[in-house]
């Protein structure tokens, strides 16, 4: 029988699975984390997040890094603004998931600052 492949395995992941694992990368999450928690290998979570373009904070982090790097050492024109084109996406895809967690911030805020009057 074929050994089935990271990818695979991350297809073959349950619908709720999948979802926890995309939304706990978009609130910050990291991938061993969320690897642990679902008794799954990283490489398959990895997988799985870059199939659905959910990546973690640190994750694009690391790829800006690695764009940024190599855009010294590219030496054609196209390659420059590939690399380039390619960091400024990750740039606003930090941007954007950082709004959506400060929108989620200030949701727990308030419903905090509700309780709390509730209480006093």
């Amino acid at each position: 029988m074929p050994k089935r492949t990271i990818n695979r395995q991350a297809a073959e992941l349950s619908l709720k699975v999948k979802k926890e694992l995309v939304k706990s990368a978009k609130n910050g999450g990291s991938i061993v984390e969320m690897a642990k928690k679902h008794q799954l290998d990283y490489a398959v979570v990895q997988s799985l997040l870059w199939q659905e373009n959910a990546l973690t904070l640190q994750g694009t982090k690391t790829i800006i890094t690695r764009r940024l790097k190599s855009l010294s050492k590219a030496r054609r024109q196209p390659d420059r603004d590939q690399l380039s084109w390619e960091a400024q996406e990750n740039v606003d895809y930090l941007y954007y998931a950082a709004k959506e967690m400060q929108r989620q911030l200030d949701k727990v805020s308030k419903v905090k600052k509700s309780i709390d009057e509730i209480l006093a």
